[in-house]
């Protein structure tokens, strides 16, 4: 995007892997090496972000325009009062756009918009192309927002491991019903791997955003898919257990009562995640382009989200 970029990173060993940037070696340097008003984004683990932030404060100016991109918790942007953009797309929207969802200053934010538009994702709208970016409001309601998304997809992929349990045959059939980015993954890789189960240890990790927006829920006072979704996470980290009181599971189902189903919980996934977000966003508008953001980059991209619309 004809952007000057600067990279500092605490395991030198990637920058082999990157190219047509300035490879910094210190914060320091780093710092010296951009331009004024600084354009930082912070993209690193949760757990290193107290730490970096505290060091670049160190070495900023009040003018520059501090990024968290790092996906953490809310509540820590809010006590640091730090800018912060939720981030969704993984690889694919790093080589194709993501979906950015933006809390702080405004006044900042439109500096670095031009940016930000730049690298998120694009949806279409009465024939128009629109950039999957928005800015949110003050304080951590980028990472809330981000969270929220995450407690959305834990949902969703709880709902697609239980009609795996019922009828693995029946994700095609779903997907040309009601598309979206997790139900096309998972036909690929059965037509692809349909031995999958097998090899798949059956374990999976939380980086904490499940936890944290089920602690919102339950305060909202709503929670059921998923409340389901991170105690059946939690309950792999004993996969070896579990599969020692493993059984055949087999039901039939029709089709069309299948579908309907499918789309009753995913409904019901997104109207939790969305009265979460009303907790702290109270503009109706504002809900409506948070829906259109998601609709192109991000994990939970579905053609249910224009019709949640």
């Amino acid at each position: 995007n004809n952007y000057t970029v600067s990279v500092y990173n605490r395991s030198k060993s990637k920058y082999d892997l990157i190219e047509n940037v300035t490879k910094t070696f210190t914060l320091s340097e780093f710092i010296q090496s951009l331009s004024k008003p600084r354009k930082i984004f912070l993209v690193i683990s949760s757990d290193a972000t107290l730490k970096i932030i505290e060091e670049l404060r160190k070495l900023t100016d009040e003018s520059d325009i501090l990024v968290d991109f790092g996906n953490g918790n809310y509540k820590i942007a809010d006590s640091l009062m730090i800018d912060n953009c939720g981030i969704s797309g993984g690889e694919y929207g790093a080589r194709n756009g993501a979906s950015l969802m933006y809390g702080g200053s405004y006044s900042k934010y439109k500096i670095i918009e031009p940016i930000l538009k730049s690298i998120s994702a694009k949806y279409q709208m009465n024939g128009k192309k629109y950039d999957c970016v928005e800015y949110l409001g003050e304080s951590g309601i980028g990472h809330f927002v981000k969270m929220v998304h995450n407690g959305i997809e834990y949902s969703v992929m709880q709902l697609i491991s239980e009609i795996f349990l019922i009828d693995k045959t029946k994700f095609k059939m779903l997907n040309e019903k009601c598309s979206s980015y997790l139900l096309n993954a998972t036909v690929e890789i059965l037509e692809k791997r349909s031995d999958v189960i097998e090899n798949v240890k059956g374990e999976i990790k939380m980086k904490g955003t499940g936890v944290w927006c089920l602690e919102e829920a339950a305060n909202v006072g709503i929670a059921p898919t998923l409340s389901a979704a991170v105690f059946a996470r939690r309950a792999t980290e004993q996969v070896n257990e579990l599969k020692m009181y493993a059984s055949d599971f087999k039901i039939e189902i029709e089709d069309n009562c299948l579908l309907n189903s499918y789309k009753l919980a995913q409904a019901v996934a997104h109207i939790e995640g969305m009265k979460i977000i009303q907790s702290r966003i109270k503009n109706n508008e504002l809900l409506i382009k948070i829906c259109r953001i998601w609709r192109n980059g991000c994990i939970i991209r579905s053609v249910f989200l224009e019709e949640l619309e």
